[in-house]
């Protein structure tokens, strides 16, 4: 992002030092190179994107590959390798192949599942070739460079489509191509200049399969040690794919067949098969093949090959391993990143494709510096018949995409966003309505099915919302498959989900899950795609801000190079812990409560002793002992003394196996003030292993939160908050001296406010946390010699208060209960100043997705101030919105709880009302039976590991039972009994408004229907005398209570019916009563 953006989180993501992947335990190839290092274990398939057809050569000590991308364009690229398993786009074949209406999506016309197929590789006489056909346009090209890397490639077109063709440069000098479908080879032979076909050359069947169903395709020919091996992929009825190889010594004799690969990969079943086989510097030979990997698409895999009886057998014991042996570092395969639009020119990163041809003038990277425009040149349907859509791979086990989209330049009929681009579609993004409204929106490719074609598209918008302002972030979540312990893919899970977020870091869920689908209609794997265009009139634009794209790990690379800065980590913490760990009691998290760059940062607490804190384990590839490097970490804190010790740390084993600490930097940190430990020269000592670098206090246990963490190369100087100032009492102008200007600036600072923290802590001479006239005096007597140091005052002990029991505080609450709330409370009345309701998501580990919860802040919200927390509940088929809802006159709680606020009969707070749903499988409420009822149930577990973690390091508030509150109405009572009953070390004031039946008996047996080894301050049940709908639960519940002797108030509404009248009373008076046991 271009908040802490681009360069960070980029880097974070592309340099972030890793730890080597550890050995899957499955069979293993060993892979050697020329230059023997290290050994990294690799993980197959070696790339997981869709890179179908593959043909590789090999030309010196580099590998080269082609492989299929159909109607995208620029086509037909260029991938090269230095070991096999780490590939780079180093060109394309063309930038465009056709220029008709099929390939400009023009008329109707579309190239889809067509353009470029299967193309054939090869290098003779310093040239490089290609060769492919085409179904879009019915003919065949062969293209040719002498600079495969850099260069331009000339064209020669042949008439007719010559279906997965491969060339062949024989020794004798004849050239011949090999090509055909449905299991039959047939050759014909080049001319001298391979510009087209030899004028009554050799043009012939060589074999057929004799197979079923996929006879027999994907033709690769090679000649190796006298014999001509033709490789092949076929799917007989009940196989899977397979590849077979026929050989001949005779070109065009006889050839002879067998099968060399049977295998899928791992426990997916799926066949591995067609590509060609290569040797590497040291004589061994692989297989590049693919297989059919669902909605990803066709995914790479290398498969080792042993000759027997010159036969090339592929695999290990005939099947193919999961994990393969590197002798060297893995420098990593990145086929999508991130993109922040900076260009001096037009050209775009290699890993950008256009769906079918661009319209040149209809894009811009320059006109907008920083941003990618796409104007809307051309009219559109819908996303298919839409130009200049902008796409890059997905990759698996699971990926994300984000763009941020400025649609100020967006017309009516407008459409814009960010796309899982297939066949079967999904789009989230923005519109403009004919009144100029602008609306976020999730669709869907409504004209989808089985037998549809693309022309029977056509976008249907599931959900859509108003936009507020003109920038918004998008966001596409892809779950393709997970992985077990074995290295072995799941079958196909294929889903994607939407998002939007007003900040990009909150995420609001929009739309359905879609489940992809790989279509053969278009018959490629599914993109990120970013779109625009015009339903209604030309002239609009979309300007895209940055594409940010994040991965699950997978092969991910060992080889570390600093970034341009010098950088070998730059850890930011956005929504992600940066590989960094707790130390001893201590627990991290991301924190959105504050932060040094960007919105959030990574948050140090439960800690039990100074030194927890938190670690990051250093990876020796790139921090080597015996050199210097340059370390950097901002500290800040909230709670506790004015100041505090930081120190950072490196943890490291010596030679003798004794764990050492070393002190890279120290600091004193201000209260609420950043401070930066650095140190651009650290030695890392020679004989260090496993080392670790850590933050932690001198002696507190204080909360601390940490951001933008660096680790650079020797001497490089890294920006932060600055570097502590050693605080002298006294010297408020930190010269070392305490003279006549430390007075004049102690006495301005006590009448006018002191310019900083740090000076009114140097003031404050006698350490009493408070600067004033005593200070001035001690501060005179120093400078006058009265006095050789400052006295420090005694702190008087404050008395420890003992907080009251349920019994106690239950008695004292009930003299002050009223039945019905005053009309006047419920109104909003002059002078008072309201809460703030805001719509939050958050990721739950529970139900698995982004979950939405709304939250009440106080009025005049303070991040300097400490708030304790109200969870308030919804009932059966409600949502968060249901207690909160300002359209709903029979709630208005944000006027009652603002109303008890103001008047000073309540405590600020924050109140949170979450969704209680708490399914992994299914997001609402389909029926009122046991199922459902334990999804509700469940919610504890998502309140207690998710969601109020997520309020504690999100917002600035109080936490332990003292502090916090729960209450229910109807489910939603019944969960706050439950709960507060397993729960009770958690929540010290318990509220249930017409709570709804099964909690005892039911979920708790009649006699531990009670509070034992800790009980709360307050419990308060609501009932209603007209209550339909849960009738005498409540009155049962009460009854339970009485009889197992538990103190709670037992608030009767006359009148009071199953929802506002009796809701309105109880939060009237609760409210009132929470957060007040222990004053």
């Amino acid at each position: 992002m271009k908040m802490k953006s681009n360069i960070l989180r980029i880097l974070a993501s592309t340099v972030s030092v890793v730890l080597l992947a550890s050995a899957l335990p499955f069979q293993s190839s060993e892979l050697t190179t020329a230059d023997a290092a290290q050994t990294t274990t690799i993980s197959n398939p070696i790339i997981w994107a869709d890179v179908p057809d593959e043909d590789i050569i090999r030309v010196g000590d580099t590998y080269y590959m082609v492989s299929t991308t159909m109607y995208f364009s620029p086509g037909a690229p260029i991938m090269k390798s230095k070991d096999l398993v780490s590939w780079e786009i180093c060109n394309y074949v063309y930038d465009t192949y056709a220029d008709g209406d099929k390939q400009t999506l023009k008329n109707g016309e579309n190239d889809y599942s067509h353009g470029q197929w299967a193309a054939s590789l090869r290098y003779h006489d310093g040239n490089f070739y290609v060769f492919f056909g085409s179904y879009g346009t019915g003919k065949s090209y062969i293209y040719k460079t002498s600079d495969i890397e850099n260069g331009t490639w000339t064209r020669s077109e042949i008439n007719g489509m010559y279906h997965d063709a491969s060339i062949l440069f024989d020794d004798d000098g004849r050239n011949y191509l090999v090509y055909g479908a449905g299991g039959t080879a047939k050759i014909k032979e080049f001319n001298s200049d391979m510009t087209g076909f030899k004028k009554n050359g050799v043009e012939q069947t060589l074999f057929s399969t004799g197979l079923d169903n996929l006879a027999g395709e994907g033709w690769h020919i090679q000649k190796i040690n006298g014999y001509y091996y033709i490789f092949v992929i076929a799917w007989p009825s009940n196989s899977k794919r397979i590849e077979l190889c026929y050989r001949s010594k005779e070109l065009l004799g006889k050839y002879e067949g067998k099968t060399i690969l049977n295998s899928g990969l791992g426990t997916y079943g799926g066949g591995v098969a067609q590509g060609g086989i290569v040797d590497t510097p040291d004589g061994k030979w692989y297989g590049l093949l693919f297989q059919d990997h669902g909605s990803v698409g066709r995914i790479p895999v290398l498969v080792p090959v042993t000759w027997e009886n010159n036969w090339p057998m592929m695999g290990v014991n005939g099947e193919v391993p999961l994990t393969l042996e590197i002798d060297s570092d893995y420098a990593g395969t990145q086929l999508a990143k991130d993109d922040d639009f900076t260009y001096s020119s037009n050209k775009l990163d290699l890993e950008w494709q256009w769906n079918h041809n661009p319209d040149n003038t209809a894009w811009s990277v320059t006109e907008r510096p920083g941003y990618l425009r796409l104007k809307n040149n051309t009219l559109a349907t819908n996303l298919l018949d839409a130009r200049n859509t902008l796409t890059q791979r997905t990759e698996g086990p699971s990926c994300s995409s984000i763009i941020k989209l400025d649609t100020s330049g967006m017309k009516a009929g407008d459409y814009a966003g960010l796309s899982a681009f297939q066949f079967k579609y999904g789009n989230v993004g923005v519109y403009v309505a004919d009144d100029g409204s602008k609306k976020i929106y999730m669709a869907n490719n409504g004209g989808y099915s089985d037998s549809a074609t693309v022309g029977d598209s056509y976008n249907n918008i599931v959900e859509q919302t108003n936009l507020s302002g003109n920038e918004i972030y998008l966001k596409v979540d892809f779950l393709f498959n997970t992985v077990d312990s074995s290295g072995s893919s799941s079958y196909n899970i294929d889903k994607a989900n939407f998002y939007y977020s007003y900040g990009g870091t909150n995420w609001t869920k929009i739309g359905e899950e879609l489940s992809m689908v790989y279509s053969l209609t278009l018959f490629t794997g599914y993109r990120s795609g970013i779109y625009s265009y015009a339903t209604k009139t030309t002239g609009g634009y979309a300007d895209i801000d940055y594409f940010d794209y994040e991965r699950a790990d997978w092969n991910t690379a060992t080889v570390i190079e600093p970034n341009d800065f010098g950088w070998y980590f730059a850890d930011g913490f956005e929504g992600d812990t940066c590989s960094w760990e707790s130390r001893g009691a201590a627990s991290i998290q991301t924190s959105g409560r504050t932060a040094y760059v960007g919105s959030e940062a990574l948050l140090v607490q439960n800690r039990t002793a100074a030194w927890n804190g938190a670690y990051k384990t250093l990876n020796p590839r790139a921090f080597v002992p015996g050199n210097e490097y340059s370390f950097s970490v901002n500290v800040t804190y909230f709670d506790g003394a004015a100041t505090d010790q930081f120190y950072l740390k490196l943890e490291y084993t010596d030679a003798n196996g004794d764990t050492q600490y070393a002190t890279i930097a120290e600091g004193t940190g201000i209260k609420g003030e950043w401070v930066q430990l650095a140190n651009k020269n650290y030695l890392i000592p020679a004989d260090a292993t496993e080392m670790k670098l850590y933050v932690e206090t001198a002696e507190t246990t204080n909360n601390f939160y940490i951001d933008e963490a660096i680790g650079a190369v020797g001497g490089t100087g890294i920006l932060g908050a600055g570097e502590a100032k050693d605080i002298i009492p006294g010297d408020l102008n930190f010269d070392g001296v305490i003279n006549a200007f430390d007075l004049c600036m102690a006495k301005r600072g006590i009448s006018d406010g002191f310019t900083s923290t740090a000076e009114k802590i140097a003031a404050d001479v006698n350490q009493d946390e408070t600067a004033d006239i005593t200070d001035v005096k001690l501060i005179q007597d120093f400078i006058l010699a009265k006095i050789t140091e400052f006295p420090v005052a005694e702190k008087p002990e404050k008395p420890e208060k003992t907080p009251l029991s349920i019994k106690e505080y239950t008695a004292l609450v009930s003299a002050n209960i009223l039945e019905t709330e005053p009309a006047a409370e419920r109104e909003e009345k002059s002078g008072v100043t309201y809460g703030s309701v805001q719509k939050v998501s958050y990721y739950s580990s529970t139900c698995q997705r982004q979950r939405n919860f709304n939250i009440l802040l106080p009025a005049n919200y303070s991040e300097s101030k400490q708030y304790p927390v109200l969870y308030a509940m919804h009932g059966y088929w409600q949502t968060e919105d249901t207690l909160i809802d300002e359209s709903d006159e029979s709630m208005r709680l944000r006027q009652i709880i603002g109303n008890a606020i103001a008047s000073g009969e309540a405590k600020d707070m924050i109140v949170v009302f979450p969704y209680i749903y708490a399914s992994a499988t299914q997001e609402s409420c389909s029926g009122m039976d046991d199922a459902n009822n334990a999804a509700y149930d469940n919610f504890i577990n998502e309140l207690t590991n998710d969601l109020m973690p997520y309020i504690e390091s999100h917002y600035s508030v109080k936490t332990g039972k003292d502090n916090t509150a729960i209450m229910g109405f109807s489910m939603g009572g019944r969960e706050s009994l439950y709960i507060s009953m397993k729960r009770p070390d958690l929540f010290g004031y318990v509220g249930a408004v017409c709570p709804a039946p099964g909690v005892s008996p039911g979920l708790i047996a009649k006699s531990d229907f009670q509070y034992t080894d800790e009980s709360p301050y307050l419990l308060f049940l609501t009932a209603g005398s007209n209550d339909t709908v849960v009738y005498s639960t409540p009155s049962g519940y009460n009854d339970i209570l009485n009889s197992n002797g538990v103190p709670h108030i037992w608030h009767y509404v006359k009148g009071g019916y199953h929802g506002g009248n009796c809701i309105r009373a109880h939060m009237y008076n609760f409210v009132r009563a929470i957060f007040k046991a222990t004053d």
